[in-house]
């Protein structure tokens, strides 16, 4: 029985794999114009939002940045089965290592039925078993594969999410970072400035739900820097309009 479930799961990932491929321009081309608009990132939707950070411990500087706008921060421990209080949150911040095979499926349940989720770091890597090839994941993370660069990162294209947010030493990480290849149907917001390849920041859009990913989660003691600024507004279009 555990066979046939497994197959069956196997089965309905090669179908939203085959469907992402196929509607990849056209689903990049919505967000495009979705993002165009600066309403669509704008902190007040944060007001009276639940945002779990899950398996990122107190990460006090995400708080510091989202509750002047009148979010409420969750932090919650890393559990394999995804913790049910994460559930119920209007966006889901995961730095968690690994999720079992359950709680991977929650997830994606969860964001298919129009929640949020907002990737950090290396996660996506960790979610699939320390694999570079993110296949299992690809459909609803709008990205198939993980890599590392070392080196500077930068706007792509003019979105709200990077618009008028420079380059500067404030947003760059230090020393090698995650990054994202292949995209599939996710909008890339930031590259590595030497690999146009790569992709450091990612809007996604996964049937009901809303994904982002970020290279790094690591604000440090700048709540005005242009790493925050980014992060900010990533939070504020994954929780949608009011």
């Amino acid at each position: 029985q555990a066979l046939v479930a497994g197959a069956e799961q196997l089965r309905q990932m090669h179908e939203r794999l085959t469907r992402a491929r196929a509607s990849a321009d056209a689903d990049r081309a919505a967000l495009a114009a979705e993002l165009a608009d600066d309403a669509a990132v704008s902190p007040s939707r944060l007001a009276g939002r639940t945002v779990a950070l899950v398996g990122g411990g107190e990460r006090s500087e995400i708080a510091a940045l989202l509750e002047p706008h009148g979010a409420r921060v969750v932090p919650l421990p890393a559990a394999p089965d995804l913790p049910e209080e994460a559930l119920a949150a209007d966006v889901i911040v995961l730095v968690a290592r690994s999720l079992s095979p359950a709680g991977l499926a929650r997830l994606q349940e969860y964001v298919a039925g129009g929640g949020a989720v907002l990737l950090g770091d290396a996660t996506p890597f960790y979610l699939v078993g320390s694999d570079v090839d993110l296949t299992r994941i690809a459909a609803w993370l709008g990205a198939e594969r993980y890599g590392n660069f070392g080196g500077a990162v930068a706007p792509t294209g003019d979105t709200a999410l990077t618009r008028g947010i420079e380059a500067d030493d404030s947003l760059q990480g230090a020393g090698s970072s995650a990054c994202l290849f292949t995209p599939l149907g996710a909008l890339p917001v930031l590259r590595p400035a030497n690999n146009a390849a790569g992709i450091c920041a990612l809007a996604h859009r996964f049937e009901d739900g809303r994904v982002g990913y970020l290279w790094t989660l690591s604000l440090g003691d700048e709540p005005t820097s242009a790493r925050a600024r980014v992060l900010l507004r990533m939070i504020a279009w994954l929780v949608g309009p009011a």
